[in-house]
This record gives C-alpha cells, sequence and structure tokens, in this order.
C-alpha cells in the first residue's frame, strides 16, 4: 500500500521539473508524504497562519500567510520539514495550489466585508512555477475566488532565478501582464545577478532575515543591508526588511529605507479569527480618523489601463501569502 502511495506521490511531480529534484527519501518522509497526500485529498489537519508586516507608522501593510500542518498520528509538523518533503515528492504542487485556492477565497471574503486587503502576495515553489501548468493554476484560483488580479502578488525567493530562469522569467512575466505583482523574496541568500534582477522586472524585495539580525552588530552587515536598499530603491522596488526582532534592528532599517517590516517585534503568526479583530481593530481606528485614503477604482481597471496610471501609496493592508 505504501509503495502503491509512494509510486502515485512520484507521478504527481509532472513534466517540467528537473529531475535531480526527485531526490531519495528517507522511511520517515515516505511516511510523511503519505499522511501529506492524505490531508490534501481530505483537506484535514491543514491550515493558514498569518504574520502581519507594518510600515513606518506602526500600521498594517501586509500580512504574509504560511502554511501549516497539525497531522493526526504524527502531531504538528514543522514548515521546515514538511515544504522541502513536498517538493521532493511533488506534493509541492497540490499543496501551493490548495494554499492559494484557499487565500484567495479568505481574502475575497474580507474584501466583501469591507477590509480594503491592498495585495494577495504568493510564495510559490520553483517546482511548481516551472511546471507548464503553472499560469492557469494563478488563474484558475482568481476566477473562483472573484479576487482582482491586480490584489495578487507573487513571492519567488532569488533561488528560482539561478535554474532555468528563462522559462521562470516567462511564466511570470505572462502573469505581470495581466496585472499580477512580482516579490523577490529571502533577496541575499541566493546567487542570482543584478542583471536578472532587473531583467525580471519586480515590484517588491525582501530582505532576508540574517542580513537584518546582522545590521546591528556589526558595520558590515549593516553596510550590506544599506546596499541592497540602495539597488532596490535604484530599480524602483519598494523594500521590506524580514526578521526585526529588536527595536533597534527597526530603526536601522527604517533609517536606510526600508519602506516596510516584518518579525517577531510587532507580531508573530497568528490564526484567521486573530487576523480579524486586528484588522477590525485598524478599520474602526482609520473610520475614527476620517475617510479611507484608498482608491479603490483601482480594482476596477484593466492591466493595461493600470500601465498607464501613476503609482500611489497604499494606506490599506496588504497581504502577503507564503508556504514556508
Amino acid at each position: 500500500m505504501l509503495q502503491r502511495k509512494e509510486t502515485h506521490v512520484r507521478e504527481l511531480i509532472g513534466p517540467g521539473v528537473p529531475s535531480g529534484s526527485k531526490a531519495r527519501v528517507s522511511e520517515r518522509e515516505r511516511r510523511l508524504a503519505v499522511r501529506l497526500e492524505k490531508a490534501l485529498l481530505d483537506s484535514i489537519g491543514l491550515s493558514l497562519a498569518y504574520q502581519p508586516i507594518f510600515d513606518r507608522n506602526q500600521q498594517i501593510a501586509a500580512v504574509e500567510v504560511l502554511a501549516r500542518w497539525d497531522d493526526a498520528i504524527e502531531g504538528p509538523i514543522s514548515p521546515s520539514e514538511f515544504i522541502p518533503l513536498a517538493e521532493k515528492t511533488g506534493l509541492i504542487v497540490p499543496l501551493c495550489k490548495w494554499v492559494i485556492r484557499e487565500a484567495c477565497l479568505q481574502t475575497k471574503r474580507w474584501l466583501d466585508q469591507g477590509f480594503l486587503l491592498g495585495r494577495l502576495a504568493v510564495n510559490f515553489s520553483v517546482v511548481h512555477i516551472w511546471r507548464e501548468d503553472f499560469v492557469e493554476t494563478i488563474f484558475e484560483a482568481l476566477r473562483e475566488s472573484g479576487l482582482p488580479a491586480q490584489m495578487l502578488e507573487l513571492e519567488v525567493t532569488e533561488s528560482a532565478l539561478v535554474l532555468d530562469f528563462e522559462k521562470v522569467k516567462q511564466h511570470l512575466q505572462m502573469l505581470r501582464r495581466h496585472g499580477v505583482r512580482i516579490s523577490i523574496d529571502d533577496f541575499g541568500t541566493g546567487y542570482s545577478s543584478l542583471g536578472r534582477l532587473r531583467e525580471l522586472d519586480a515590484d517588491v524585495l525582501k530582505i532576508d532575515k540574517i542580513f537584518v539580525q546582522g545590521a546591528d552588530e556589526e558595520i558590515r552587515g549593516a553596510a550590506m543591508v544599506q546596499a541592497i536598499v540602495n539597488i532596490a530603491h535604484s530599480l524602483g522596488l519598494t523594500v521590506v526588511a524580514e526578521g526585526v526582532e529588536t527595536v533597534e534592528q527597526r530603526n536601522l532599517v527604517y533609517q536606510m529605507g526600508c519602506e516596510e517590516i516584518q518579525g517577531y517585534l510587532l507580531a508573530h503568526p497568528m490564526t484567521p479569527e486573530e487576523l480579524f479583530i486586528l484588522m477590525s481593530k485598524h478599520r474602526n481606528e482609520a473610520h475614527s480618523a476620517g475617510p479611507p485614503l484608498v482608491d479603490t477604482a483601482i480594482f476596477s481597471l484593466s492591466p493595461r489601463a493600470l500601465e498607464t496610471q501613476e503609482a500611489q501609496p497604499l494606506a490599506a493592508p496588504l497581504v502577503f501569502f507564503g508556504i514556508a
């Protein structure tokens, strides 16, 4: 039975994934792969957590969505274990499909309840981006949920720009032509060139926490963060500092020009119910302060029309989604 399940898991990888991704798995990994496949088929044990991203005014600027798995037999499984496992076995594809579907549906419900949710950013594995059906997966989630394409932002790790860059660029540019935005995640940990960063024509760059957390400890660390911020701004990118855990780190990255920060200093990951309470609080505060500063008519514009519009600052929360 386990062998048949493992064979099915292997078949899920499908075309468009380099053979090197079919790595050998241990006995525990095979057992967890079977459990994860069952969780995906039954929609049991999987959930989403949310960690806010804040602007310079300590207001919610974004919310990153994180996949969680609590197995009935094995108990809670760390994302650092089940995400690499999903990539090895090919289950990352149905996992990504489940997450983007649930995230889009939830975001649309919040939008219908009056929350201005800016953008929904989705962190996809390069294993999925390589696939020929990747673009259609995104469009299908948007169609089913009714979420405007202009609200969707795809997060791609820098390492995804190293292997088969032309295919990655082709798929992302196709989505971008329909209004979807692109974000480079964990910048500084990969080996991509600045030329590829420019060629991808992204919108947001997220500085990895290893640089942020070292910025207040040594001069070279601070110089590295400043250099990344300068490069990002020269390309017209919004900069997010990840892993901010101290007041000193927060003040330093803001001083260097980062527009947004994320980290345990301001918020840990929270349940959808906790996020709803937080968004309600911010909405009530916004109503008491006066009319909203966001022109929601932008969501009705076509992608071509959007290209002709000048970029305006968004006062509404942005919703980011990641699976790591």
